[in-house]
């Protein structure tokens, strides 16, 4: 994650709950909100517009990467 969305990736990570122990069973991570926006610009001293538009790039960024890999069999976008 840190190779696609670099300095990004410690208040994306922070704000959903994202650790590299795992944050769900057997080690995987799951996307869980335990902060609010508001909270998490306190934490790293931005606005909440600057996190509000870097959790929203972020999210552009994993999901084009997402979008690269091969999907499984019979699987179709709508």
């Amino acid at each position: 994650m840190d190779a696609l969305l670099g300095e990004a990736a410690r208040l994306f990570c922070r704000y959903y709950d994202i650790t590299g122990t795992g944050n769900w069973e057997h080690g995987n991570n799951i996307l869980h909100l335990t902060v609010s926006l508001d909270q998490t610009a306190k934490m790293f001293s931005k606005s909440l517009d600057e996190v509000a538009a870097s959790i929203e790039s972020s999210k552009a960024s994993l999901f084009a990467a997402r979008e690269q890999r091969v999907k499984p069999f019979g699987m179709k976008r709508f």
